[in-house]
């Protein structure tokens, strides 16, 4: 019998309760295709990728889409997507969430 010399600690950590998405899964949102998509998360960064995720705020983008997106090649698409973002969760939560989450406001 092993005795371990760092117990684990009892206390667990708290889950984070995670929403179902606020935009439409299975086709491209930037040129509608329907094959080879990735998900991508509408404010990236440390932590707003995680907020992103835990809010629902992710939509599907094809590979050459989600390059162009994240590359800041095309920024009318991703400026675009964030303000959309801002407007879906406003309709489910409130403006001030939204800026106290994320401190900016896209619209």
């Amino acid at each position: 019998m092993k005795v371990q010399q760092f117990p684990k600690p009892q206390h667990k950590k708290p889950r984070t309760k995670k929403y179902g998405p606020l935009f439409p899964l299975g086709y491209c949102l930037g040129c509608l295709k329907e094959y080879g998509l990735e998900r991508h998360h509408l404010y990236g960064g440390n932590p707003d990728r995680k907020l992103s995720e835990q809010y629902g705020l992710y939509c599907d983008l094809c590979q050459k889409c989600h390059l162009s997106v994240t590359d800041e090649k095309d920024r009318e698409l991703s400026a675009r997507l964030k303000q959309e973002g801002q407007r879906r969760f406003e309709a489910v939560y409130s403006r001030e969430l939204f800026y106290q989450i994320f401190k900016r406001n896209y619209l």
